[in-house]
């Protein structure tokens, strides 16, 4: 269990990290649409329908 917080703790840092450097290298105009498009993809995923059209398409990730 010890080992498995620890990967969440790590995996928080490094999207913590990825955000903080996308944000640092852009003006403010630039980052509040990044922000904006990053939370409507995550609401996406409470879409029911559309999860479950991802679950049915056959392409390979």
């Amino acid at each position: 269990m010890e080992e498995l917080v620890g990967v969440f703790v790590d995996a928080n840092r490094l999207r913590r990290s990825v955000l903080s450097d996308i944000l640092n290298v852009t003006d403010v105009n630039q980052a509040a649409v990044f922000l904006e498009a990053l939370a409507q993809f995550l609401v996406g995923f409470r879409n029911r329908e559309l999860l479950s059209q991802f679950d049915k398409c056959s392409m390979e990730l």
